[in-house]
């Protein structure tokens, strides 16, 4: 287990080869698909019309192919290269078969990856998800008969490999069926496509090498310290820290769901110049973020007991798993305040973000070296340098982009969320 999750974080830190484009290309799409005629490598122009100029809208799509074609195949060479070495290094060659299987699936994934961009650009949130999870049932039901029928690990990996072609295929098709895009943009033909995709890439490459940035800062502040474990510590504890991180990413993602579901919207309204929208927007994605998390999060420690008996022998720390969730939440909430900001199209704090997450690494490695707190100093260590992220960018989206206070902030989402609960609870009645 604990080389399974090391075969996740090599797999994540390759695909930071998009370097921020994934982001770059949603906002840019939504920005193209809400009427506006041009791309500008820093802020917005603000539009009223709503007509999507679909020459535009091709030439950013063939653009996404151009590029991520060239990253699947760096990404490829690097994970058969690099990326089976380490593998090696850290178990034995008896694994190389399901590590280049599972690497070969990455690459697959990446290849595709842009169509998840395309559909939270255009909005089609409900599409998007849906795709997402029908493919993970499938490699839930995979995984779990390759399991019972002693796979093991090569199971795992096949069952990762017929998700993501599944994912892959079925975004395609969500997208090109969603209001009819595929049948509108079929007989455009673009012109000199390469040049096209170079000059696009030139606009978008200015923000998209500082969302770059960020995604490997993120990555560092969070994922990096699995390989840290699996190497300074053991494999061992790697796979109870790795299931903790596993579980902390899960309820992370479930609870940002309002504010993914709200990103392409609240993309509209500041091209549009909506701030009061916006505002209700955020706060309420914010404000439901907080409270799933804190849900989720209780169900899951009083759950986790379970796992003893599933698995005995695993040594996993209830008190461990407590701190790793409060460092996920402190991580993901000041991650959703920047993630606003990058709405209007710049992004501020870009320079924060890598020092931060350099210090977390420098710190994590100090501290498991010259200290006996083993794993927790890869908890801590992230804790302390994220501080600073968690007040600054909330700060600075209250005073320089809403112009609301922190309480009128938080009673503005919760009022929201109030009514929604109580709407939700009456249509269920009636």
């Amino acid at each position: 287990m604990g080389l399974w999750y090391v075969f996740a974080s090599i797999a994540q830190l390759v695909v930071m080869l998009d370097f921020g484009f994934s982001p770059t290309f949603a906002r840019n799409i939504a920005y193209v698909w809400c009427g506006a005629k041009t791309l500008r490598k820093q802020s917005i122009d603000q539009i009223d019309g709503e007509t999507t100029d679909w020459y535009e809208f091709k030439s950013i799509i063939e653009t996404c192919r151009f590029l991520y074609l060239g990253i699947a195949i760096i990404s490829s060479i690097l994970l058969f290269t690099v990326g089976s070495l380490y593998v090696v290094s850290v178990s034995s060659q008896a694994y190389l078969h399901v590590w280049l299987i599972y690497a070969v699936a990455v690459a697959i994934n990446i290849l595709y990856s842009y169509y998840t961009s395309l559909l939270r650009g255009v909005g089609a949130i409900a599409e998007n998800n849906i795709a997402g999870v029908v493919s993970k049932v499938v490699q839930l039901v995979l995984s779990a008969l390759f399991l019972f029928l002693d796979y093991g690990l090569l199971g795992l990996s096949i069952a990762y490999l017929l998700s993501g072609l599944i994912l892959r295929v079925y975004s395609k098709f969500m997208f090109d069926k969603y209001e009819g895009i595929g049948k509108l943009i079929k007989d455009i033909f673009i012109v000199n496509k390469i040049q096209v995709c170079i000059d696009r890439l030139k606009i978008i490459w200015y923000n998209a090498s500082r969302d770059g940035l960020v995604t490997m800062s993120n990555y560092l502040s969070s994922q990096a310290n699995t390989l840290i474990c699996s190497y300074a510590i053991g494999l061992t504890v790697t796979g109870s820290y790795g299931l903790s991180i596993q579980i902390a990413t899960l309820i992370s993602t479930i609870a940002s769901i309002p504010f993914s579901t709200y990103q392409a919207q609240m993309q509209e309204k500041a091209v549009t110049g909506d701030v009061e929208s916006n505002t209700s927007l955020f706060t309420t994605s914010i404000v439901q973020f907080v409270l799933s998390f804190m849900i989720i999060s209780i169900i899951a420690y009083i759950c986790m007991p379970v796992i003893k008996y599933i698995k005995p022998e695993l040594d996993f720390d209830l008190s461990m798993f407590v701190a790793i969730l409060l460092q996920f939440f402190i991580f993901q909430l000041f991650s959703l305040f920047a993630s606003f900001i990058s709405s209007y199209n710049i992004l501020p704090y870009v320079k924060a973000f890598v020092i931060t997450s350099i210090v977390s690494v420098l710190l994590s490695i100090i501290m498991v070296s010259l200290t006996n707190l083993g794993v927790w100093a890869l908890i801590i260590a992230p804790i302390i340098a994220s501080l600073y992220n968690l007040w600054k960018w909330p700060h600075y989206v209250r005073k320089k982009l809403l112009n609301i206070s922190f309480l009128r902030f938080y009673q503005m989402g919760l009022s929201r969320t109030i009514q929604q609960v109580v709407r939700i609870h009456h249509l269920y009645i009636h």
